[in-house]
């Protein structure tokens, strides 16, 4: 059956594993294709017969390069509110702020930037329910009209 697979990297992978008559698990990637695949390969026990199986983890591959992505995009936001917070604590505790009003300028950075932080964090917590399949979404009915109403727009 080897003649039906047209691509040399899978060819190349299944020989390996019937040359060296071992059971086998490898990634490959088609070049012709685009693509990734994890090919296995089980000799079953003395009948000289091999079973090969061939999945497309291209989707998967993607998945986790767009994981590790965000999760280097999220260590990045988190470590710029980290670094202020430092900065302006360590000032507070050396009294570089020496008015009082310098001194809560330096408090409000604080403030502002732990609640960006605090923001992140919760967004993150809520995609890792969402990913879980733990995140619900509470259904509530609600007067579209008077919410309009109220928010001041016409809603007509």
């Amino acid at each position: 059956y080897m003649e039906c697979i047209r691509y040399i990297e899978l060819i190349d992978v299944m020989k390996k594993g019937i040359v060296e008559k071992k059971n086998f698990k490898e990634e490959v990637y088609v070049q012709a294709l685009k693509r990734y695949f994890i090919v296995t390969l089980k000799h079953i026990d003395f009948s000289g017969q091999i079973l090969v199986t061939i999945k497309d983890i291209t989707s998967t591959r993607k998945a986790v390069e767009v994981q590790k992505s965000f999760i280097s995009n999220v260590s990045h936001e988190l470590k710029t509110p980290i670094a202020i917070i430092q900065g302006y604590a360590q000032g507070l505790m050396e009294n570089i702020a020496e008015t009082e009003e310098d001194r809560k300028f330096y408090c409000e950075i604080i403030v502002e930037e732990s609640l960006k932080m605090d923001s992140l964090v919760k967004e993150l917590l809520l995609i890792t329910q969402m990913d879980s399949g733990y995140f619900k979404i509470e259904k509530e009915k609600v007067d579209l009209y008077q919410m309009i109403k109220d928010s001041g727009a016409n809603p007509l």
